[in-house]
């Protein structure tokens, strides 16, 4: 494997790094690169696959292959609630985006 950021800054461009979890990090580097008027850009977000999952987080386990009942039950205990059957990460990185066209 290679070093991403460090591959894309030899080519010029400019590399934001972020917590793929952690909405508010999202949305931060989001803004400032929407807001950087300069070279290329691009986000690198850091995530865990099957976030969240008990017993598969981070695992091979949870590559292309369904979770199961109980891990879903067991993730949903830990999660913040849905609004209106999507996450609430997904409705504001959707209003900045929106904000950006305008």
């Amino acid at each position: 494997s290679d070093d991403t950021a460090k591959r894309y800054e030899s080519y010029g461009w400019k590399v934001y790094n972020a917590d793929g979890h952690n909405k508010e990090e999202i949305k931060k580097v989001i803004e400032e690169a929407i807001n950087y008027k300069g070279s290329p850009k691009i986000i690198i977000f850091k995530t865990h696959i099957a976030f969240g999952a008990p017993t598969k987080q981070d695992t091979a386990g949870s590559h292309g292959s369904p979770l199961g009942d109980d891990e879903i039950k067991e993730m949903k205990k830990r999660k913040k609630p849905m609004k209106n059957g999507k996450n609430y990460l997904q409705i504001g990185l959707k209003n900045t985006l929106k904000k950006q066209k305008n």
